[in-house]
């Protein structure tokens, strides 16, 4: 209960860690400064776009893998428990990971792309390929949460519309199409809330795998954020800045909702 209102004091106080905490003649200011910083900065560019591109993704695939894991398949136990294991790998396990993994001189994809006469990749070092490459490894991270979420709610849709929709001879991408997809919506809606929430507050795997780098191409906000609060070592901006970032989230949530709203 006390942490979150020594956040909203610092964030109007010209606080730095070492050092005497005094109040600026116009607290604003900082928020002045800070919404300055931010708008010079592409990291809120960055997630914003990277939360578009990335939700879609990893709804669309959650959702695929729900379906298949829906189906009464041979080992579908095992399968199960190998689509679900990511979410229990640490997010920075998972960073150092696929940061060996996608190593430039050692790493075990382009030595198996060399295989195919491909030469080695900068998948974390040019700054155009590192930001791609970031969402789909956290792609990979996620999508089975979404998948769990999915296939729950499969589990509990009502078997009158799909028995009907199989007597009547309709496709199963017509089943999933105008039975299954309508039903499911409050649920991907759900998800698609939570990946939002969960692209902007991302950092271990970012800070694991990039850094925010190379040159800020993979920055998100919450790196941004940590830089200015460890960097200059300047709390009361960071701060600042933390609630201008939840604002612009609280924002798009808001908007985000009204759409899902209509639609489902």
């Amino acid at each position: 209960m006390f942490r979150p209102w020594v956040t909203v004091l610092t964030s109007f106080h010209n606080t730095p860690i070492f050092g005497r905490i005094w109040v600026t003649v116009a607290a604003m200011a900082i928020y002045a400064s800070a919404i300055v910083v931010i708008e010079r900065s592409t990291s809120l560019y960055i997630t914003s776009v990277g939360a578009a591109f990335h939700g879609f993704l990893g709804l669309v695939l959650g959702t695929l893998l729900a379906v298949l894991l829906d189906r009464e398949l041979r080992g579908g136990g095992v399968l199960r428990a190998l689509a679900l294991l990511p979410m229990f790998v640490t997010n920075v396990v998972i960073g150092l990971i696929f940061r060996i993994l996608l190593s430039y001189d050692f790493g075990v994809v382009n030595w198996f792309g060399s295989l195919f006469g491909l030469g080695p990749v900068p998948w974390l070092g040019d700054p155009a390929l590192a930001f791609w490459t970031l969402i789909l490894v956290d792609a990979w991270n996620t999508t089975s949460f979404v998948a769990l979420l999915v296939l729950a709610g499969l589990r509990a849709l009502p078997k009158e519309p799909l028995e009907s929709a199989l007597v009547d001879g309709a496709s199963a991408w017509a089943r999933f199409r105008y039975v299954m997809f309508p039903l499911l919506r409050p649920v991907i809606a759900v998800a698609a809330l939570w990946r939002t929430i969960d692209l902007f507050r991302i950092f271990d795997v970012v800070f694991s795998l990039t850094g925010g780098g190379p040159s800020d191409a993979t920055e998100t906000a919450s790196i941004f954020v940590y830089r200015h609060a460890l960097g200059p070592l300047n709390l009361g901006l960071a701060s600042a800045m933390s609630f201008i970032i939840l604002a612009v989230l609280a924002v798009l949530l808001a908007a985000e909702s009204v759409l899902l709203r209509r639609r489902t």
